[in-house]
């Protein structure tokens, strides 16, 4: 068990120091103990550090969203029409209120759950289209929720649990849909499912990891103000 627990520490970028000297949540990775009282301090800390890649990254976001546009011409040129409302015209607008919600001073308080929001909702279109272009044979869109993770789970300053969230509703949307709307064949699913769900935990490591290491600079410099002070 501790083989395990200090194997999974050395991938993450946790000493055993630091582990046992900074107090947090495993699951959330809150703050605990005496630290719990810097919590609002770090969220804030985040914040700051994080809006401004999260800006970038929602660009980012909505030229590959839109991009892939060229794929659905490519394709399944019988639903492009449908797949470029989904994407301009239900996926384009959100994107597009919550990069302007970014400037407004109550967007720190939604940062985060709107995160697993755009995660999602763009998660959920991608699976509209999955169960649309299932009925002309084609499964391949799957592909494209692996992209979703690497957003939620990286560029987007997700924190661990919100992406999660998002990351494992995105997993169960996909499995109604394809077992029970799409009739996916049982070999595709099963390969589909292979790549999608490693995906999925896969990201989740690297968002728990980032966070950790944020949480670990953080909590260094507080260290640091302490001996200074001293």
């Amino acid at each position: 068990m501790s083989f395990f627990k200090n194997t999974l520490n050395n991938i993450l970028g946790l000493s055993r120091e630091s582990s046992e000297s900074m107090t947090f949540n495993k699951i959330t990775l809150s703050f605990t103990g005496y630290l719990s009282n810097y919590e609002s301090e770090f969220l804030n800390d985040y914040y700051v550090k994080a809006v401004n890649p999260f800006r970038y990254s929602l660009i980012l976001a909505m030229i590959f969203y839109g991009a892939f546009a060229l794929l659905d011409a490519a394709t399944v040129p019988e639903l492009k029409k449908v797949f470029w409302f989904i994407r301009f015209a239900v996926v384009f607008p959100f994107l597009l209120s919550v990069f302007a919600f970014t400037f407004f001073k109550t967007f720190r308080k939604y940062m985060q759950l709107l995160i697993t929001c755009i995660m999602f909702i763009t998660g959920f279109g991608i699976i509209v289209m999955i169960i649309l272009a299932a009925r002309y044979s084609n499964y391949s869109y799957y592909a494209g929720l692996i992209l979703i993770f690497i957003f939620g789970y990286t560029f987007a300053k997700a924190r661990f649990i919100y992406a999660s969230l998002a990351g494992w509703l995105i997993v169960i949307a996909y499995e109604i849909s394809a077992i029970w709307i799409s009739d996916t064949p049982f070999t595709i699913l099963v390969n589909n499912n292979f790549f999608f769900i490693s995906s999925n935990i896969i990201g989740m490591l690297i968002g728990y990891s980032l966070e950790l290491s944020s949480r670990r600079d953080f909590y260094m410099r507080k260290l640091l103000e302490l001996e200074q002070d001293k």
